[in-house]
């Protein structure tokens, strides 16, 4: 229950302290004094945009107090919030086109407190008359009398990994068929990469293995020509060394010995040196098939470099990878949409499970309230009524359950049921949603529910059967009704008053809550359109003294 909402620098609300009681609150004023605009703070608290915004350049402040109750206290124990004992506080904070949001002082974002909302406040507006012919909406007011919610939890969450699944499945079956059309192109450049199997560092091997082959017989030669010099040649070195040793040896004067051992040494080396000589021939010894073989493997790597911009061998390694990557992310998005396949035929036999129990009760639920309907609508002055909740089955499982339900309604005797939205007008629209939210409320004793002008559309005798249902409802829930017609305004435990002042260039809307007094003068004034005479204030004072 809503017990105190204040409200600073919101549109034309400079600051209002309200208290509200249980059972039924009435909000009147004149057109245009900003009677919704209290409706439209209770929204900011609940998680729904500003419809109004802060000329002032000052901190907008709304803050509501509620009463905690145990399922209150479960979700926000879920969401990390303080508990309060019992009391919630909600407090939202606009400035600078920003917003900030506390749960008993805790800071919580806007999901967690539409959670929290949607346990506390149940708010109507005029115009939502049309959620009676929102299948939806049907479908939740139907659910909400399970004596199995779990049921439905369990559907709802088997239907989100079914939605998930076709999802999943669209999502890579789109993934592989785009794939698809790139498959044969990607395959003939990963067999091209293939045939020349190049290795991480082959390609300077090759060309160096290359740059040798290439230059082998010059090299060759080049080393002949120096062996011959030293040794094996007609007048090569090693043999005129060996006469010049010879005649030394011959020669006996001091050092000559001497010098017959160096030449002996420089024979050694040159010998050595033959022998090097031979070995770096072997080396480069002509391989004509290999050249061949090494020019063509090149050739075909450099044109396929050329060929996709690349200019070394790192970028080859990567960009052939990538192609081997493309086949491998092929097949996971394969084994991926079969594995989703497979989620998806199991939820479907969850769903048909569930969705049969969800039926069976649903139509036992329908059997129930169709019946119980029809009487609060005869109370509320249509003592023909009709009112029927037809189902219809579905081809697939859907986000509601096996089946679609629609609201089929009359308010005329001889006429047959039709869909809501064909058949009811205005009034019969409003009198029918508030019969609605009068079994819910049996069902939801913790929630505060708040009409914007339901009574739109009524006057007479009408408008008082809705004011004395809205003070019924009151008994079970607390109520808030905004109202331009005396019949339902007479009928609140409290009365609270919109109204607007003017000063110099600035309006202000304020809101009071109305002493017995000041109540005859507001009801009154309503009875006359504003001209408040004697009469009227006699009728204001029986209309009220009716109920207290």
């Amino acid at each position: 229950m809503l017990r105190r909402l204040n409200i600073s620098n919101f549109a034309l609300v400079k600051h209002a302290e309200l208290e509200f009681s249980p059972g039924l609150n009435v909000i009147t004023g004149e057109s245009g004094s900003g009677k919704s605009l209290l409706v439209d703070a209770l929204e900011l608290l609940i998680g729904q945009r500003a419809r109004h915004t802060n000329t002032s350049g000052l901190k907008c402040i709304i803050e509501g107090h509620f009463d905690s109750h145990p399922e209150l206290k479960a979700l926000i124990k879920h969401i990390h919030v303080d508990d309060f004992g019992q009391q919630l506080i909600i407090r939202r904070e606009i400035y600078d086109g920003k917003s900030r949001t506390f749960v008993n002082d805790t800071p919580v974002v806007l999901g967690d407190l539409k959670r929290v909302g949607a346990l506390l406040l149940d708010l109507h507006h005029q115009d939502d008359t049309a959620d009676l012919w929102d299948t939806d909406f049907q479908m939740q007011w139907l659910d909400g009398f399970l004596n199995t919610p779990t049921t439905r939890l369990r559907y709802n969450e088997a239907f989100a990994l079914y939605e998930k699944a076709i999802h999943d499945i669209n999502t890579y079956n789109q993934a592989i068929e785009k794939r698809a059309r790139e498959e044969d192109y990607i395959q003939f450049q990963l067999n091209e990469m293939n045939a020349i199997n190049l290795k991480p560092g082959s390609y300077a091997l090759w060309m160096e293995e290359l740059k040798r082959l290439e230059n082998a017989e010059r090299f060759s030669s080049q080393l002949q020509f120096c062996q011959e010099a030293l040794q094996t040649g007609e007048h090569n070195i090693q043999d005129q060394l060996k006469g010049v040793q010879k005649q030394l040896q011959d020669v006996s004067v001091d050092g000559a010995k001497e010098l017959v051992n160096r030449l002996h040494q420089v024979r050694l080396e040159i010998t050595d040196i033959a022998q090097e000589l031979d070995s770096l021939g072997a080396q480069y010894n002509q391989n004509p098939a290999r050249l061949a073989e090494l020019q063509e493997l090149i050739y075909k790597l450099q044109k396929l470099m050329k060929k996709h911009g690349i200019s070394d061998e790192p970028a080859y390694h990567t960009l052939w990878q990538s192609y081997l990557d493309f086949n491998e992310e092929t097949q996971r998005l394969q084994h991926a949409c079969a594995s989703a396949t497979q989620i998806k035929s199991k939820q479907f036999e969850i769903l048909q499970t569930l969705g049969l129990s969800l039926r069976t009760a649903r139509h036992k639920l329908a059997a129930e309230l169709e019946p119980i309907v029809e009487q609060e609508l005869k109370k509320l002055g249509m003592p023909s009524a009709v009112f029927k909740l037809e189902f219809t089955a579905l081809d697939a499982p859907a986000a509601q359950g096996l089946d679609r339900l629609n609201i089929c309604f009359s308010a005329n005797r001889g006429q047959p049921p039709r869909p809501v939205a064909q058949v009811a007008s205005g009034g019969e629209r409003a009198r029918l949603m508030l019969a609605l939210k009068a079994q819910r409320a049996a069902h939801q004793s913790n929630t505060t529910l708040i009409f914007d002008e339901i009574d739109a559309g009524v006057s007479g005798a009408i408008a008082d059967r809705l004011g004395r249902k809205l003070l019924q409802l009151g008994k079970h829930v607390q109520v808030i009704s905004i109202s331009h017609l005396p019949q339902i305004a007479s009928k609140g435990q409290q009365h609270l008053k919109i109204y607007k002042t003017e000063h110099e260039n600035t309006t202000e809307t304020h809101v009071k809550i109305l002493n017995p007094t000041e109540r005859i003068q507001e009801i009154a004034s309503m009875l006359s359109n504003g001209e408040i005479t004697q009469k009227a204030l006699e009728n204001a004072a029986q209309l009220l003294q009716e109920h207290y």
